[in-house]
């Protein structure tokens, strides 16, 4: 939608730096705002033919959306071009912060590979209400957006986790661990698998139960 870059170098053989780097893309009818400090492009004459192998190293790069905000200090991939697009991508970043829902997960890592349709983060995994988050996501963004994750969790505090759900975690005082399967989209959690144990110590409201027994 629009690219505006504050500084821009070349080199040989083939090494292209842009800074300052802001640019809004439109996805499904809904900006994404991209920041970078600095954009770095390798082997840029292998694509000539437009297609072939790109480097790209990113500093500093944050996402924004309506929901969503994103900081990483350093991101590297390998991108494989084709006449027809984006055909493999593979890289990693680390020590990334994601906010979203008044919550903020800190401190991740992760393998990431994709195409034209595709993002796998792999080996993911951070801080999350205070807790560990491990497992592997997968976002699907053609034809439509998607994700599934397959997580496991150790000591979750359900003092922070009453942000997301003040009905059923209000209820709940400790810590979870467990392992976690969810699908959904951009409007709805699709399905969802748990499998969670409080640690000892933790308490639970006799009003919950009755909560739980209504749902089922």
């Amino acid at each position: 939608h629009s690219l505006k870059n504050q500084d821009q170098h070349y080199s040989f053989p083939g090494r292209v730096v842009f800074k300052g780097m802001v640019a809004v893309v439109k996805v499904n009818g809904q900006e994404v705002t991209l920041k970078a400090d600095k954009v770095s492009f390798y082997h840029v004459f292998r694509l000539s033919s437009f297609e072939g192998n790109l480097d790209i190293q990113i500093k500093q790069l944050s996402v924004q959306t309506d929901s969503i905000a994103s900081q990483s200090p350093e991101l590297y991939a390998n991108i494989n071009y084709g006449k027809k697009g984006l055909s493999a991508l593979n890289g990693f970043f680390d020590r990334a912060t994601v906010q979203f829902a008044k919550q903020e997960l800190s401190n991740i890592t992760s393998k990431i590979s994709g195409d034209a349709r595709r993002m796998i983060f792999d080996n993911f995994q951070g801080i999350f209400c205070e807790g560990e988050v491990k497992g592997k996501i997968v976002l699907d963004y053609a034809p439509a957006v998607a994700y599934s994750m397959n997580l496991d969790i150790r000591k979750l505090q359900t003092k922070r986790l009453s942000r997301l759900n003040s009905q059923i975690f209000d209820q709940i005082d400790g810590e979870i661990s467990g392992h976690l399967i969810l699908t959904g989209n951009l409007q709805n959690i699709t399905s969802l698998e748990s499998d969670f144990q409080m640690s000892e110590g933790s308490t639970m409201k006799a009003a919950l139960l009755g909560f739980i027994a209504n749902y089922l």
